[in-house]
């Protein structure tokens, strides 16, 4: 509904949203928009999605909808579990897994619960319950229009994995393991919407989302010293999500039907993740299992979001003038701490204490005199607090004229965007040498539509844009966050800097008739300081963080069609075909330093892939929908090409994923005329995915998850 959201985890920053929240008979349309106007938001580097709720339902909308579901490797199986909290199931810990305030050392020691052993159970099927409801009323001349919706939803999911990274050909460590995983979702919208007259409309719009997931990985493998070890990890993630905004739309007839658009908005979201848990054990000389390294973590963070925005159109003649500001302001703080038990005191007769099992080891009464010793890890804790303001005008035109008999339409103008980005930390915890980081930009970024109308049903377009890609808080801020399920560290680049882009598109495309499409399209985007992911060596673990691309280009063509295939037989019209092929060459510079056999440095200009950008994919379906007895079904068919995952130190080290085909199947019959049932499998293949590393193009990661089944039934009142 016209606001960007962004996910705040602990870990990680996402433009993303729970977009299942939305139940589809609230939706009023979902928009992909590929090329950019001077309207949408600058950072515009791929595309832009815009999903919108519906405001006043043209009739009463009552819908409940039942799904369950389940996966081969998980449903009904064994699995690891903690020993959580009474309120779980709510995606809200109840304070069992806090930090005890005012407490340090041994006292915390124990103070903590001793829940580091994973229990044992049996999982349930996945599940999700959903009611939507949409009406509006006439109040004399004016229109009243409410939406609401709630849903919740669980899901439990088994991930067998293998970790063998290596480093110039030697394995630095391996690892098989599984990784089992419990989330929690529930929130709901509420939206009313109000009409006068017809000329003015205003609206008030909320939303609540509540996350959590139980994580438990263990695995077996050996160390970077080639010791046996068995790794165990337990982690809870909850996230809390509000959003709200009051809007309106006037049009004045009186003043040359100008147009008025305003927006107050605000968010707020808290993230955390208590008692986050990682230990090793390791075979001894003896046999004897011993642990060695192991963490406890607390980490929390906070951010809200305000901002304004506004804009008039007006018609001038036969094109439409548009300019409107915008002024938005986030700030974040975050903090984790880190603890872990030391083995080093230990002294005679307590030596035994060390290769005690996982459930009694960490115990209360372990700490003390010649006892464990629990101590800080200042490694792994760090605090950071950010803000980023952004202050934004534009101004454009949308002007449809002739030349000739020929129609054109040209869309276009500035927007110029006051960005200030500010991240505060320090060198270490021990060392408190302040950190100020600062993203300073003041960008125009012009762009152009232009658009033949060539007949009624074809048109071919131009578009050049300018559009900036900003680093996010995490990839900014010098904390060290070891990321126990990818055997990771994480840690951000204090010097990045903002990314420009200046892309062109060529498209060509018709429409044979309502709902198809037939399309064929070009595209350049030049790169200044991409920004992109790096994995570092390291003799431990590789160290995940971020760098800039002094240039890269990026360019490809596009063909896509959807189409009815009732061309030669009618009933056929019941059969749609969509298809999209994408090719896409990407290359960034970079220069290589050597050192010959007299010691003098050779700098080689060479290029390579961008991170993350495959070469190519290609997505297929077949759609069929029997209008008489309301049945239907679809295949979909997905897969891209090797793309480059992480950036090494070299290209031996570069990490790539490699291609997997995926192919969805979904049957859908009407009850009816108010139920609807749906079967849908997901991953019908169930191929691995797969993360191959160095020029042999080994195993450096792979996750096996199986295929899902999904029955849901849905009934509208």
């Amino acid at each position: 509904n016209g606001v960007t959201v962004t996910s705040t985890d602990t870990d990680t920053d996402k433009k993303s949203f729970s977009f299942d929240l939305i139940p589809a008979s609230l939706i009023s349309n979902t928009v992909v928009i590929k090329s950019a106007t001077p309207d949408l938001p600058g950072d515009f580097s791929g595309g832009y999605v815009k999903v919108n709720t519906l405001e006043f339902p043209e009739r009463r909308v009552i819908d409940l909808n039942v799904k369950f579901g389940s996966n081969e490797y998980t449903t009904g199986k064994e699995y690891l579990r903690t020993d959580g909290s009474d309120t779980d199931w709510l995606g809200h810990d109840n304070g069992s897994r806090s930090f005890p305030t005012g407490l340090s050392g041994n006292e915390l020691a124990r103070e903590l619960p001793n829940n580091w052993a994973p229990v044992q159970d049996r999982t349930a099927p996945n599940s999700s319950f959903q009611l939507s409801y949409g009406d509006r009323f006439m109040l004399g001349e004016n229109e009243f229009g409410l939406v609401a919706a709630g849903t919740y939803k669980q899901k439990y999911s088994t991930v067998a994995f293998s970790e063998t990274p290596s480093y110039r050909g030697t394995p630095i460590f391996w690892f098989d393991g599984t990784h089992y995983d419990h989330a929690v979702m529930w929130g709901g919208l509420l939206n009313f919407n109000y009409k006068v007259k017809g000329l003015h409309k205003f609206g008030i719009k909320t939303n609540y989302i509540q996350t959590g997931t139980e994580e438990v990985t263990y695995s077996e493998g050996q160390s970077s010293t080639s010791e046996p070890l068995e790794v165990t990890t337990i982690s809870w993630k909850e996230r809390t999500l509000k959003l709200g905004q009051i809007t309106g739309e006037h049009l004045f007839p009186g003043l040359g039907d100008l147009e008025w658009k305003w927006r107050f908005h605000g968010s707020a979201s808290v993230a955390s993740e208590p008692d986050r848990k990682h230990v090793e054990f390791e075979r001894d000389p003896w046999g004897y299992w011993a642990f060695r390294d192991n963490y406890r973590t607390w980490a929390d963070l906070d951010e809200e979001k305000k901002g304004f925005d506004t804009d008039f159109t007006k018609p001038v003649s036969d094109l439409k003038v548009k300019a409107g500001v915008q002024y938005s302001e986030r700030l974040r703080d975050y903090n984790i701490e880190a603890w872990s038990t030391d083995p080093s005191s230990v002294r005679y007769p307590n030596y035994g204490l060390i290769i005690l099992p996982i459930d009694t080891v960490f115990s209360a009464e372990h700490y003390g005199s010649d006892k464990f010793t629990f101590i800080p890890v200042s490694v792994f804790t760090g605090v950071y607090d950010g803000s980023h303001t952004l202050g934004t005008g534009f101004a454009m035109v949308d002007w449809p004229f002739f030349v000739g008999n020929f129609e054109f339409r040209f869309a276009g103008g500035v927007r110029y965007e006051d960005s200030e980005m500010i991240v505060n930390t320090v060198e270490a915890i021990d060392n408190p040498v302040p950190i100020e980081t600062k993203v300073d930009n003041q960008d125009w970024l012009p762009s152009a539509n232009f658009t033949w109308l060539v007949t009624d049903n074809t048109n071919f377009r131009l578009a050049y844009y300018e559009s900036v890609n900003r680093p996010e808080f995490r990839e900014l801020a010098n904390v060290l966050y070891y990321d126990f399920g990818n055997f990771q560290n994480v840690i951000g680049n204090p010097n990045l800097r903002r990314a420009y882009i200046k892309s062109f598109d060529v498209r060509w495309e018709t429409f044979p008739d309502i709902g198809e499409v037939v399309a064929a399209s070009f595209f350049y985007k030049d790169f200044t300081d991409a920004i992109e992911e790096t994995l570092l060596p390291a003799p431990e673990r590789y160290t995940k963080t971020w760098f800039n691309s002094p240039k890269g280009e990026n360019y490809g063509f596009e063909v896509e069609a959807r189409k009815r295939l009732g061309w030669f037989i009618d009933y056929m019209h019941n059969f749609t075909f969509t298809g999209n092929y994408t090719w896409i060459d990407s290359e960034i510079e970079y220069t290589e330093t050597k050192t010959d056999s007299e010691g003098n440095a050779i700098v080689t200009e060479k290029t390579r892939p961008m991170q993350g950008q495959s070469p190519w994919s290609v997505n297929l379906s077949l759609l069929f929908q029997e209008p008489k007895i309301g049945t239907g079904f679809s295949i979909l068919y997905n897969k891209i090409g090797r793309r480059l995952d992480a950036v090494g130190d070299s290209r031996d080290q570069d990490v790539y994923e490699e291609p997997r085909s995926l192919v969805d199947l979904a049957v859908t019959q009407r009850l009816g005329s108010r139920a609807k049932l749906k079967f849908a499998m997901k991953n019908v293949l169930g191929e691995d995915v797969v993360f191959t590393g160095g020029p042999e193009e080994a195993d450096h990661r792979r996750l096996t998850a199986g295929t899902t089944y999904q029955l849901s039934f849905s009934f509208n009142f």
